[in-house]
């Protein structure tokens, strides 16, 4: 009797609406599913770590209602904590429901009372039915076998921070990496099997670390390392295997160009090392072909810089009388990139036509001691672009110094502004573009990029990330697996459509896909892999020229069985929103693979941005609903994905 096939996917299904149409893996309720019996057993190997998932949202439905406990959740839902703590559970809770069902937490009433019980049926929706709370590789190798044989579809959470619904998954086994959060300091690394090179110091994190925890980390240590805005991205999962970007990433490279070396657990249940010197060619997909797309991710080693010598910091908002004086703004806000870059300004800023203001967080991070100016420098400088008249700045500045410097300027002054932007447990769809060099530098591209901005319908946000270029231009389109064109990458951007509590609409869709096509006007259609939420040509919108290699090594890692499959031509295919990633084979037990698609491992973290204000609450509120390079989670895909689709 032949193993059966482990489905492991690695993209999103932002494609098509997630139906269940005939899975070509066993979903729960199905009698093919294992029994009460065979999953206590399998809980005893994993050492008690299997949790049967349950709606978190309960206590709001008619059935089940408890009026106390659905006006907490209601208050709730959207803290960070909160959500990072939910085992079947993401952040963004359109993901949470599959064509419309799920159980949704409605919003807090304005009075304060209770919300009106949901006369509806409340069910798991695209949440998996088991999560296993991984707490060290063991259990993920044994949960990968169990998962093959019994073809069950399989997906990986960290945090569940997604734009695509990667963690996403009805029906299925889910492996939580939240709590690996292992971080070890190692000076003069040198990658395994390597030798005759230089050794790097490094951080060595488990998969779970987050943002909030690596930081903290450098600053006892003295270091700086590359990560994202939001505290719940996830450092070491999907946002480092899909990119990686963030304030620090112009002075140091994305986060691909700052890994040297992966541990994962392939789809045959082995634990493999992958760095230059072995398993070349899949570090080489590793870094920017996002997460969990050739494995599940148990460890990442990370450069470590030193400490900066300052951080600058402007923050605030500018609000403008009429929609004339916010047009003038948006112009020279993009008119100005090149010269404020110049000075080393990084950082975001948000515009929202419907407050006819901005929101901006300006990072001003200095290596050398003999380049630091002062904090009233820097405010001069950002005043000079965002003194428009008819527009009213209320900007401050500040200066952090010191080994922890960057954490400091992070949780003081980034994270206090940054946080209430994301707004995390609602309904999101987000469009993600690049925006290259020489477009920055062209007259009439820059006034394509002006009227686009304008051209938004008024409550839907539009957020400027200055979190590339610089040094990441000086490394080649092909060292690593992320689109070529981040080589060429000024800055990239974000168009965040958010939708009703209770789910997805067909106007919100209709917004975002509308958006997409404004933003390609003007920036072209090369997109994030860690936040765009639906893309028709993802195999060049996310890899470019890279993707034909992409595929072949996801071929020879993942051979097919049977060429006819349709979850794979050659191997599987990259599709999200985010991200996307498909695959269409995964392996089986005893080490061959299968061709059939499958819906999605992968685990896509990014860094974030958001409003930000001068008083640090007003600002953020008032302009916009923050996005987050990050996207954690695992791919959603599509039952009929073709090549790295998601199913």
């Amino acid at each position: 009797m032949r193993p059966h096939a482990l489905k492991l996917a690695c993209a999103v299904a932002l494609m098509l609406p997630v139906t269940q149409a005939a899975a070509p893996y066993c979903l729960s309720g199905e009698s093919c599913f294992p029994d009460d019996a065979t999953l206590s057993t399998f809980n005893a190997t994993v050492y008690g770590a299997l949790i049967k998932a349950v709606p978190y949202g309960a206590a709001c439905y008619k059935a089940t209602y408890d009026a106390d406990e659905c006006k907490r959740l209601a208050k709730i839902k959207g803290d960070s904590d909160y959500r990072l703590k939910l085992p079947a559970g993401v952040m963004y809770t359109n993901f949470e429901q599959i064509s419309g069902i799920g159980c949704p937490v409605p919003d807090p009433t304005e009075d304060g009372s209770a919300p009106a019980a949901i006369d509806s049926e409340c069910t798991l929706g695209n949440m998996p039915s088991y999560v296993v709370n991984a707490t060290n590789t063991n259990q993920i190798m044994t949960s990968v076998r169990f998962a093959a044989k019994y073809n069950l579809r399989l997906r990986i959470k960290n945090s569940g921070h997604d734009y695509s619904g990667r963690s996403s998954g009805a029906g299925s086994l889910s492996i939580w990496t939240r709590h690996l959060t292992s971080i070890e300091n190692i000076t003069s690394f040198v990658p395994d099997g390597c030798k005759n090179t230089d050794g790097d110091d490094v951080v060595s994190a488990g998969s779970g670390v987050n943002v909030e925890e690596i930081y903290n980390w450098g600053a006892a240590n003295g270091k700086v390392t590359i990560g994202g805005y939001a505290n719940t991205v996830g450092v070491a999962g999907g946002y480092i295997l899909s990119g990686g970007l963030g304030a620090l990433v112009p002075i140091f490279g994305m986060g691909v160009d700052n890994l040297l070396q992966v541990e994962l657990v392939t789809a045959d249940a082995k634990v493999k090392i992958a760095n230059k010197c072995q398993n070349s060619d899949l570090f080489w997909a590793l870094r920017g072909g996002g997460g969990k797309c050739f494995g599940v991710t148990t460890r990442i080693w990370l450069k470590a810089h030193p400490a900066l010598a300052a951080v600058n910091t402007v923050t605030g908002q500018v609000g403008c009388k009429d929609f004339e004086s916010y047009s003038r703004l948006i112009d020279m806000l993009v008119n100005d990139a090149v010269r404020r870059r110049n000075d080393g300004h990084f950082g975001v800023w948000e515009a929202n036509g419907a407050q006819l203001g901005v929101a901006l967080v300006t990072i001003v991070p200095y290596q050398n001691q003999t380049d630091v100016k002062t904090p009233d420098q820097t405010l001069a400088e950002v005043q000079s672009t965002v003194g428009i008249q008819g527009c009213t700045p209320a900007i401050e500045a500040a200066q952090f110094t010191g080994p922890a410097s960057w954490n400091d300027a992070y949780r003081r002054v980034v994270s206090p502004i940054a946080e209430p932007a994301f707004r995390l447990g609602i309904n999101l769809q987000d469009q993600s573009r690049i925006v290259s060099y020489d477009a920055i530098h062209h007259k009439d591209t820059k006034q394509l990029i002006t009227d686009a901005i304008l051209a938004l319908p008024a409550d839907v946000p539009f957020i400027w990330q200055n979190n590339c270029g610089n040094e990441v231009t000086n490394i080649a389109g092909d060292a690593t697996s992320v689109h070529p064109d981040w080589r060429n990458a000024f800055a990239f951007v974000d168009v965040p459509v958010s939708g009703p509590w209770s789910g997805t609409t067909a106007t919100q869709n209709a917004t975002s896909a509308d958006a997409g096509r404004n933003l390609t006007s003007a920036f072209g259609a090369a997109q994030y892999y860690n936040e765009q939420y639906e893309s028709t040509n993802w195999q060049q919108d996310f890899f470019g020229s890279n993707y034909a290699r992409l595929l072949k090594i996801k071929d020879i890692i993942m051979p097919l069985e049977n060429n006819n499959d349709k979850g794979v031509t050659g191997a599987a295919k990259f599709v999200t929103s985010t991200l996307g990633n498909a695959v269409g084979g995964v392996g089986r037990t005893a080490g061959n693979i299968t061709g059939a698609a499958g819906r999605g491992l992968g685990d896509t973290i990014t860094s974030a941005t958001g409003s930000t204000g001068k008083p640090v609450g007003d600002a953020i509120g008032s302009v916009g609903s923050g996005i987050q390079n990050g996207a954690d989670g695992v791919s959603k895909g599509v039952e009929n994905a073709g090549q790295w689709k998601s199913s």
